[in-house]
């Protein structure tokens, strides 16, 4: 019994988080709050006494009259501007940190020594004030620093020099502050150095996006120039070329010396329109008549010719190459305000969205890219973007952007496809096109299961029904 009331002892004695000092909860008691208020008060009287203070007459006495609250905040800004200059307005900020450290206990204590080492703070500032504003007077004839800043700051520019009282002023100002405080020199230079590092990246990957961009304008000007002059010629043509192995790498493209001729740019996007294999062939072959059924009883299919028909014979929209370029710089631009750099390889223009295969920096997270969705939607000024992190497959991310004109999949387009037509499937079922506008297709008898998803009035029922 005696050794386990001593160990109790022991460790009420060595542990500090035993029991909680008041000012320690998150609910201060009632003697800090009515203290917070006397500090609050202090403050407010101290303040609004300094700011409506009319200074001295010609007798070196206070003008009376003018003051907010009255005759004694006349005479308190008096005693206070006589004695501290100044910083007067200073200890008025420090008793506001006080009454806020009373009624908030997680912002510190108020100790005796963290009030000592203020007052000191406010000493040492008026003596620097002083130091950097003599001989000039403030409010009719008070000195910038008060009497005690003349007095000590006279006393050491006297014995150490100006310099040498800017010297010990500011350092004894930063040993106050490190003893009454948590701050850490280390931590602060770390910090300091950091911001240093981040704006000399930010300043150089701006300086590089610029130069790549005024290279790439004058590329699409020269281009542009030169379609003019032959107007014979299929505009762009060399724009769309994609890129080849012989390229230099991405780091030397960067700083390649400009020709008098301008080259091709290497980061033109390339646009890949992705369509079926038999795209070529309009017509279904002669030897699969689509309207020829089974021979079951008298019932016959209905024609295809029954359903509407895109107009020119196919859906597909044109393709705006341009703007499709535009967006993927606009894209890129929005990316390094986000400090995500890398580069549009290609554009998959679809009946729906076009994707955007973006290929960042290495180094680059993908959970940095993957919550920028909103961000992206609303910068780009469309309703939704999905961000396909990363593309299956590929060194790439995708951008999924909405196209301001959709696609209309017409039923007759689909049954009429080789691939609707193919005698392996059973069951065969025509699901649409998929977002790089390839028809799509599947075996009803071997897929027991379809999941359809879409937000009210998207056409769900509407499918099912073509189905």
């Amino acid at each position: 019994m005696a050794r386990n009331s001593a160990s109790k002892n022991s460790a009420h004695e060595i542990d500090p988080q035993a029991h909680a000092e008041p000012w320690e909860d998150e609910i201060p008691d009632k003697a800090h709050e009515i203290l917070g208020v006397i500090f609050a008060l202090t403050a407010l009287f101290g303040l609004l006494s300094l700011v409506s203070y009319d200074g001295l007459d010609a007798s070196g006495a206070p003008i009376s009259g003018g003051n907010i609250v009255g005759v004694a905040g006349e005479w308190t800004a008096y005693v206070l501007v006589s004695i501290l200059g100044v910083t007067a307005y200073l200890l008025d900020i420090f008793v506001w940190l006080g009454a806020a450290c009373l009624f908030v206990p997680r912002l510190g204590r108020v100790k005796k020594g963290t009030v000592l080492g203020t007052l000191v703070i406010a000493l040492l500032s008026s003596v620097a004030l002083h130091t950097a504003l003599r001989p000039e007077r403030i409010y009719g004839g008070h000195t910038p620093g008060g009497f005690i800043g003349e007095i000590l700051g006279e006393l050491s520019i006297s014995v150490v020099s100006t310099t040498g009282t800017y010297m010990l002023t500011i350092g004894s100002i930063i040993v106050v502050l490190l003893a009454i405080t948590d701050i850490s020199i280390a931590l602060v230079l770390r910090a300091i150095a950091s911001s240093l590092a981040d704006g000399g990246r930010f300043a150089a990957a701006w300086l590089l996006r610029v130069i790549e961009l005024w290279r790439r304008e004058n590329g699409d000007l020269s281009a542009d120039e030169s379609d003019l002059d032959q107007p014979t010629k299929k505009p762009r043509a060399k724009a769309l070329k994609a890129p080849t192995e012989e390229e230099s790498p991405e780091g030397d493209r960067l700083f390649e010396q400009h020709e008098e001729k301008p080259a091709p740019n290497p980061f033109e996007p390339r646009i890949v329109k992705k369509r079926p294999a038999d795209a070529s062939a309009k017509k279904p072959p002669a030897d699969l008549n689509i309207d020829a059924s089974p021979v079951r009883g008298s019932f016959q299919l209905p024609s295809v010719s029954m359903l509407a028909t895109a107009l020119g014979g196919t859906s597909e929209p044109d393709v705006d190459e341009r703007l499709l370029k535009r967006q993927a710089d606009k894209l890129i631009s929005i990316l390094g305000d986000f400090k995500i750099y890398g580069e549009v390889r290609e554009i998959h223009p679809g009946p729906v969205v076009t994707m955007f295969e973006f290929q960042p920096r290495s180094g680059t997270k993908l959970s940095k890219i993957e919550g920028l969705s909103n961000e992206l939607a609303m910068a780009l000024e469309v309703l939704k973007v999905r961000v396909v992190a990363p593309i299956p497959g590929k060194n790439a991310v995708g951008f999924e952007l909405p196209n301001s004109k959709r696609e209309t999949v017409y039923l007759s387009e689909m049954l009429t496809d080789s691939g609707f037509l193919n005698k392996k499937l059973k069951l065969p079922m025509a699901l649409g096109k998929d977002i790089g506008g390839t028809p799509r297709f599947v075996d009803l008898s071997k897929m027991p299961h379809l999941l359809i998803a879409g937000t009210t009035g998207s056409g769900k029922s509407v499918s099912l029904n073509a189905m």
